[in-house]
């Protein structure tokens, strides 16, 4: 990063004209040592400063946590007992309405820590209470420095929301937009690092926005940082598990010989549910059960602990997604003790080597599934104990460090070199995915 002859970064102000005389601020980075903006030199480089907006008055719900009774679970909230009858696609009927995150302060969230001159103010966007992208903020939370404040809020924030906020991290990275117009509005010198979260060449266009408003992106898995080009201000750091949480209670020989999947009721389709449902018959031939939870925004989460006892009650659990960035439940699941069979996606093909810890399907289809689900049930003990080895490299306490240090740097001005990354090979991992049956590699 270069820098002006008064010591400050250079202004990265980018006006768009979203309305008729409105402007926003979509990726600014210009502060002074005590992290306000310095206008003047600011307005000499942008003049569309003196355009930005102060706020509408629209009320932004602030993610509601609390010490006890925390809402928190991975995207399954099904919340009904174990049936008798295979295979169980279970929604949970409708009581009261999930919201997307009830309304509190940082007292409300029962999160209150001691501040220093030298903290470091992380505000997480996310968008519904209990679901993937609020665990993500409760594990970040919970394995935080000392010299770091971390809070969290909606997908709209407000002005209190980004009071003193050094750096944002954004989850949803599907409200970009919005929260870049926030961030610049009421905290134009905070730092913007963007998560995506997602397979690679699904939502491309809406990535490669994302990469034009921030400082920094974190991809959660090697094929996406891999295949979106190894770009200077692209890392990598893929989602954890914390064995506090997910950990074996029952031993896998004593589990019930049944097969377990969920995922949310409006991506179904993506997330396989109907391939998985037509393989009932053939799975009750060899006596397998199997257990399908569609889950909704419309019910309360099911807490850690009653996910934990779910993965528990199965020997099996099944990814037969389409795309993802990182499929929760099976990191979950294996920290639990599953056998663990997925399709090549997301971060999977990192933790799973076919045939010593788990199966991966070439093809996303009912034989290719069905054989997977056959081996994995036969091998399900051995599995499971070579999982054990490999899970606990996964752990949250870990990839937590690895946000923190990357949050440090960017808000100190600083991207990390490449080498940053070099976590695994790189070009043995380009290797690979140059071979599957996916896009090709870019060089």
């Amino acid at each position: 990063m270069t820098y002006h002859g008064n010591g400050l970064p250079p202004c990265r102000h980018r006006a768009e004209s979203v309305e008729p005389d409105r402007w926003i601020c979509s990726s600014p980075k210009l502060v002074v040592a005590s992290g306000t903006v310095n206008a003047d030199v600011c307005r000499r480089a942008c003049p569309y400063i003196d355009h930005l907006l102060e706020g509408n008055g629209v009320a932004t719900m602030t993610a509601g946590v609390t010490n006890n009774g925390v809402p928190s679970a991975t995207s399954a909230s099904a919340s009904n007992g174990v049936g008798t009858v295979p295979p169980r696609t279970i929604v949970a009927p409708s009581r009261a309405v999930s919201p997307r995150l009830p309304s509190g302060s940082q007292e409300q969230m029962g999160y209150s820590p001691e501040e220093s001159a030298n903290s470091l103010r992380v505000l997480i966007v996310i968008d519904i209470a209990g679901w993937a992208y609020h665990n993500i903020f409760l594990a970040l939370r919970r394995y935080a420095p000392k010299n770091f404040i971390v809070t969290a809020c909606g997908d709209r924030p407000t002005r209190k929301d980004l009071d003193g906020i050094d750096g944002v991290l954004v989850l949803p990275y599907g409200q970009i937009d919005q929260i870049a117009e926030a961030v610049g509005k009421y905290r134009p010198g905070a730092a913007m690092i963007g998560q995506l979260n997602v397979g690679f060449g699904h939502r491309v266009q809406i990535a490669e926005h994302m990469m034009k408003l921030v400082d920094a992106v974190v991809h959660v898995n090697w094929n996406s940082y891999i295949r979106y080009g190894c770009r200077d201000m692209q890392y990598q750091i893929s989602h954890g598990v914390d064995f506090n949480l997910f950990k074996p209670i029952v031993p896998i020989k004593k589990r019930p010989r049944r097969v377990l999947w969920t995922g949310s009721e409006i991506h179904k389709t993506l997330k396989g549910h109907e391939i998985l449902e037509s393989l009932q018959p053939q799975l009750a031939e060899h006596d397998i059960e199997l257990d399908l939870q569609l889950v909704n925004s419309r019910n309360p989460p099911k807490t850690h602990r009653e996910m934990a006892s779910w993965y528990n009650a199965g020997s099996v659990y099944v990814v037969a997604s389409k795309t993802e960035g990182t499929p929760n439940p099976g990191l979950e699941s294996a920290a639990c003790g599953c056998a663990v069979v997925s399709t090549r996606v997301g971060n999977m093909p990192e933790l799973i080597s076919s045939g010593w810890n788990g199966v991966l399907v070439d093809e996303r289809t009912p034989d290719a599934l069905l054989a997977g689900i056959l081996e994995a049930m036969e091998q399900r003990e051995r599995f499971a104990e070579n999982m054990r080895h490999a899970i606990v490299h996964w752990s949250w306490a870990d990839r937590a460090l690895r946000y923190f240090d990357l949050f440090e740097q960017v808000i100190n001005g600083a991207l990390p070199p490449r080498a940053w990354n070099q976590e695994f090979d790189v070009e043995a991992i380009r290797r690979e995915l140059s071979e599957s049956p996916e896009t090709s590699v870019p060089s």
